[in-house]
């Protein structure tokens, strides 16, 4: 689980994500198709001619940016199917709600994107979420990508992790229901072995100080 909030935007915000995306896909697939399958022969281009040096220079730098790393290799943890216990805090000082669900993380993409289905409940009612996660080579950051059953608005986080690869830290923003702004967010996750991680989720208060709102409690199956 990678966060959920009630946020809607609006048409136009949508529309221009939605050409983000598209724009964003469309760039990928293209570095990925010649990081993969690159001419063939004595370094000829397209048509069979010969690549000039920043035509070769370029080759290098799609298939360097297409090509899963050790920064990937470290999400490995987090595959396969997990219980889940979450603990959701709607304002500092109040007991948390306690639920349990499933989750399923797998690689997409030749090993490139780890996604993440899971389903369990919030607030008394069924909730399904669905997340991305990966490590953007070119600008040398973990991102992810949340969405869910009890919201319209995408949550897209950017970050790190630590020196291990044990450790994911990572902020961004999502628009708030109440307020109709946006929101900072913080999220950080935990790998505690081969059969445990942890997630958890910061939010501000009505002061604005941040809080764990959130946290989930993935044990192996």
């Amino acid at each position: 689980m990678t966060g959920s909030c009630c946020g809607v935007n609006s048409k136009i915000k949508l529309f221009v994500v939605a050409l983000a995306l598209v724009s964003g896909t469309a760039l990928i697939t293209r570095s990925v198709v010649r990081a993969e399958d690159p001419p063939k022969g004595d370094a000829k281009g397209a048509g069979g001619h010969e690549m000039s040096a920043e035509e070769k220079a370029q080759m290098e730098k799609w298939m360097a940016a297409a090509t899963p790393g050790p920064h990937h290799k470290h999400l490995d943890a987090l595959t396969g199917d997990w219980t889940t216990v979450t603990k959701a805090i709607m304002k500092p000082g109040t007991p948390p709600e306690e639920s349990t669900g499933k989750a399923t993380f797998k690689w997409m993409m030749d090993g490139r994107y780890l996604s993440q289905e899971f389903e369990g409940s919030m607030m008394g009612m069924p909730f399904k979420g669905y997340g991305l996660m990966g490590y953007d080579n070119i600008m040398k950051k973990y991102s992810s990508l949340w969405v869910d059953s009890m919201g319209t608005s995408m949550m897209i986080m950017n970050g790190t992790c630590d020196a291990g690869g044990k450790v994911f830290t990572c902020e961004g923003e999502m628009p708030d229901c109440m307020t109709g702004k946006l929101t900072k967010m913080k999220t950080v996750h935990k790998i505690e072995g081969p059969n445990k991680h942890v997630f958890e989720m910061y939010m501000p208060d009505e002061n604005g100080k941040m809080f764990k709102g959130l946290e989930v409690f993935y044990t192996r199956k």
